[in-house]
């Protein structure tokens, strides 16, 4: 079992995830495996559509209701199962496990000042007064590199840029010292400059406060700089996981590698950057056998008519195309 690896905090283990639509019935996530060791940095890496974010909300007990739940799979943070049909477990979302959300404007509450919303979670989590909350507010604006915290504790969303608006997320998320972040895309509505500064900002409090942490995005640039391993997502599963460096130099699923030769990057000045042609299936109109095959270049017959499995490779990695899984697969890989 995964979760019983050492030093595993969180274990998903054959997550599928439905959503109902009127008549409509389908998996966005299907069969999905992932671990996230202590202190580690895992990327979840995919294009829009891939089930990254929907993951993410399983993981944290908020998929949308109705419409949308867990009917297969485990979820285990720290031994703690959490896809279970009861209530989610008491101490655990907001307090050991956090989330970053994509937009920060739609993520915080326009009427309520940055203070009372970082101070929330103070109160109800660690049951601290007024006067506590806003102390430990005001270390955490001053941690984030928000200048003037006294000042800004008293301001309003609407009153920040949004590098700063992302800064108060990324402080209310670490409030109560939770041992896991999930941050989802935390830089897409950003500029470059800024969106470097947010993500060396994570870092720096990933490794100053020993989080794991869980980064999702749709850029294989942002991996090199954070990720100790990747796990890549197309339509709804995992398609290639290990440590990130193996993968950015030596991809093996035809998914990944197009996706790494659409990136800008040294050596491909002058020429013309590749697109991954087509778009990825909705869930609902997924085809038949590997998902990826309409847009593969190195498809086979057999692609069209069977699911593959995720193949073990040596080296801790694993890929769901046995195309490209080298000899000797199914040796000595590991999580």
């Amino acid at each position: 079992m995964l979760a019983a690896s050492p030093g595993v905090l969180l274990a998903v283990e054959g997550l599928t995830v439905r959503f109902r639509r009127e008549e409509e019935s389908f998996h966005a996530v299907e069969g999905l495996d992932l671990t996230v060791r202590r202190g580690e940095t895992v990327c979840l890496v995919g294009e829009s559509g891939c089930g990254k974010t929907v993951t993410a909300l399983a993981v944290m007990g908020l998929l949308p209701r109705p419409g949308a739940e867990i009917v297969s799979g485990s979820i285990r943070f720290d031994g703690i199962e959490l896809a279970g049909k009861g209530p989610y477990p008491a101490g655990v979302r907001g307090r050991r496990l956090a989330m970053i959300f994509q937009e920060p404007l739609t993520s915080l509450n326009p009427v309520f000042s940055i203070g009372a919303q970082i101070a929330e979670g103070l109160s109800f989590h660690w049951g601290l007064s007024a006067r506590q909350a806003r102390e430990r507010s005001l270390a955490l604006i001053a941690e984030v590199g928000l200048p003037r915290p006294a000042e800004r504790l008293s301001d309003y969303p609407h009153r920040l840029s949004g590098g700063e608006r992302q800064r108060v997320m990324i402080a209310i998320a670490l409030a109560c010292d939770p041992e896991l972040l999930i941050a989802d895309e935390p830089t897409t509505a950003l500029d470059v400059t800024v969106q470097a500064q947010i993500l060396r900002l994570l870092a720096e409090l990933k490794d100053r406060r020993a989080l794991a942490m869980l980064y999702i995005t749709h850029d294989l640039g942002v991996v090199s700089r954070i990720a100790a391993r990747v796990a890549v997502m197309y339509a709804g599963e995992v398609v290639e996981t290990g440590p990130a460096g193996e993968i950015l130099r030596r991809p093996l699923h035809p998914y990944t590698s197009a996706l790494l030769e659409a990136l800008p990057g040294r050596g491909k000045r002058g020429r013309r950057l590749t697109a991954v042609p087509g778009a990825v299936p909705h869930p609902a109109a997924r085809p038949r056998g590997c998902a990826f095959h309409p847009r593969c270049p190195l498809a086979q017959p057999a692609c069209r008519r069977e699911r593959p499995a995720l193949i073990p490779v040596p080296g801790a990695r694993a890929v769901r195309c046995p195309v490209t899984a080298p000899p000797g697969g199914g040796e000595g890989a590991g999580g």
